[in-house]
């Protein structure tokens, strides 16, 4: 029940003040973010924190590198968001640090990181560090004018204290990720490595890269002599720039399930003695951070004087393999040694015109039979050596295929419909092909649906069918093609 007593203010006016069931109306309002509680605020500030994309200095927002914690940023709204943060030592334990910025502004940046190593009390590390540089390397090259300018104004002293700082806190690392330039000797490798080659019982995440001018391909033994780290229990996620491998394995880290080989240009060392010890292992992925399109590439084989030292590997819980930007000829020495049983899932792409693409096909038919997802890219859509409906065929219990940047005919449609090709498939997604249908993709792709889906055929679940949405086909095709991925209890199989 609403009411208003005859309240006046100071200056004599009438004042109304409502009530709801005898409490008054403005007492009910919802209370602002300085008055809500500090477990709130940590959380609303831990939310912040988690951002993959910290926000940039604003003093110097050219610089994409500078990285600074949010939360030095809310605790200067008001005494209570200070208050809340400053209580919540985990919204600080994210550090993200480019020594490039650091050697721009060396007082601020030490100040920032005991800042945050105090507030963050004991809580785990999340450790990001950018643009390293040993302070010793024999092998710097110094290419151009702004790479020299680069090195001079480089901090080394503050530098290289803000990292032992960092590795003394190995015992609290979470996740580790260090980025480097400009490491171009054997010598600054293994000094690297010496430094970070710490105990970190919390470690789940570790990732080791190079960028810059880094050249690669060392020639060197066939796998690394000692292990990445001495100890790392928890451990599950590796990212490694692959010619880290001539000097660390991964012996001893037996929850690793996740391996990521980078870095520029191809893998030139034998990965069955890296690969060998990972018994735990579910994904692998092998990447170029520059794609390779330099003409059909030979692997590093022993010469053939010498006997093979390649050992067989067996990956028993490996069910993820992504082999992109022409690494899958990395894995060619491998074909007779490589053992998947539990192999579900294969990406590969681009694959190069160039590259021997049989050869890439028929590996995959070698290792990966079993597969049940397998998605392959195509750089050049008009010089394929093996179609869609060849994909299709090669692993007969496959249920999903993606075929990105293909061109597409009616014969794939027909090899489709043959009796015992596709019979598991349940989902065909063709993203960026190219229609070449006589009679148009509309007719062919209705009397696909209708006689693949039909309900007296042979096949038991239904195909969804992902065509490109802005295929030029009647829109009652895309409301066909969308009816399709309606959930419909599964037909019996049986004839």
């Amino acid at each position: 029940m609403f009411h208003s007593p005859r309240i006046r203010r100071g200056d004599g006016r009438p004042y109304r003040w409502e009530y709801v069931d005898g409490v008054p109306l403005q007492s009910l309002r919802a209370p602002t973010f300085n008055e809500l509680p500090e477990e709130l605020l940590a959380q609303v500030f831990q939310l912040l924190v988690d951002d993959p994309v910290p926000p940039k200095d604003e003093e110097d927002p050219d610089d994409s590198f500078i990285r600074v914690a949010p939360t030095l940023i809310v605790q200067q709204v008001s005494r209570a968001w200070r208050a809340a943060a400053l209580h919540a030592p985990r919204v600080w334990c994210y550090i993200d640090l480019d020594f490039t910025a650091f050697s721009a502004l060396p007082n601020r940046s030490r100040a920032y990181l005991r800042t945050l190593l105090t507030r963050s009390g004991a809580v785990p590390l999340h450790v990001r560090l950018y643009n390293y540089l040993p302070p010793k390397d024999p092998g710097r090259r110094v290419p151009d004018e702004a790479a020299e300018e680069f090195l001079q104004a480089y901090d080394w002293l503050g530098c290289e204290a803000a990292l032992d700082a960092l590795v003394r806190q190995a015992y609290r690392w979470k996740t580790f990720e260090l980025q480097c330039c400009h490491l171009d000797s054997h010598e600054a490798r293994r000094a690297l490595l010496g430094r970070i080659h710490v105990s970190a019982p919390l470690l789940e995440e570790f990732s080791l890269q190079l960028h810059g001018d880094a050249h690669t391909g060392f020639e060197s033994k066939h796998a690394g002599t000692a292990p990445l780290l001495p100890y790392a229990p928890r451990l599950r996620a590796v990212n490694l720039d692959h010619n880290f491998l001539a000097y660390v394995h991964f012996a001893g880290l037996n929850g690793l399930s996740s391996i990521t080989l980078g870095g520029a240009g191809y893998i030139v060392h034998d990965l069955s003695y890296a690969l060998a010890t990972c018994m735990s292992l579910k994904r692998l992925r092998l990447d170029s951070s520059v794609p390779m399109d330099f003409g059909a590439y030979a692997p590093r084989h022993p010469r053939a004087d010498t006997p093979s030292t390649t050992r067989a590997v067996v990956l028993p819980a490996l069910t993820d393999l992504e082999l992109m930007n022409g690494q899958l000829q990395v894995l060619f020495p491998l074909a007779d040694k490589l053992f998947l049983p539990a192999i579900q899932n294969v990406t590969v792409g681009p694959m190069y015109s160039t590259q021997n693409p049989e050869a890439q096909f028929a590996f995959l038919k070698t290792v990966c039979a079993r597969l049940r997802r397998i998605h392959v890219s195509l750089t050049d859509p008009f010089h394929q050596p093996f179609s869609l409906s060849d994909i299709v065929k090669a692993f007969p219990d496959v249920e999903e295929v993606i075929a990105e940047n293909w061109t597409v005919d009616a014969r794939d449609f027909q090899e489709l419909l043959r009796q015992g090709v596709g019979e598991q498939l349940t989902r065909l997604t063709m993203p960026d092909c190219h229609f070449s249908l006589l009679g148009g993709v509309a007719g062919v792709v209705v009397n696909f649906l209708g006689v693949r889906n039909a309900d007296d055929q042979r096949w038991g679940p239904p195909l969804i069918l992902d065509l490109p949405r802005q295929l030029t086909i009647p829109e009652s095709v895309h409301t066909e093609l969308d009816r399709c991925k309606t959930p419909t209890p599964q037909r019996s199989t049986q004839k």
